[in-house]
């Protein structure tokens, strides 16, 4: 029964598309707006201003250290030692891959 609506509905004609009038001079496009600076806050800012402080841009380890003592301070805990991440240290069972 499929087969049989599938015959019988026919396709819609194609459409038209309208011609186009040349646009005047006196049409222009819209001036784009103009976007104000984004103003940073938060983590965002002292990582930007410790960046302008040091003259450099801060490393990736730098930058997480800065985004965990700031979650830190938020919650009124004292920020982590320097240098104290994981790391690649040795630990485990030290088996091999077999």
């Amino acid at each position: 029964m499929a087969d049989s609506n599938r015959r019988e509905r026919s396709r819609s004609p194609a459409k038209k598309r309208a011609a186009r009038s040349s646009s005047s001079s006196s049409e222009s496009a819209p001036k784009p707006k103009v976007r104000e600076p984004v103003v940073k806050t938060g983590v965002h800012l002292k990582i930007a201003e410790e960046e302008t402080k040091r003259g450099r841009p801060l490393s990736g380890a730098e930058r997480d250290q800065m985004f965990r003592d700031f979650a830190r301070e938020q919650q009124g805990l004292p920020p982590l030692p320097a240098g104290g991440g994981k790391g690649k240290g040795g630990g485990g069972k030290g088996k091999g891959k077999w």
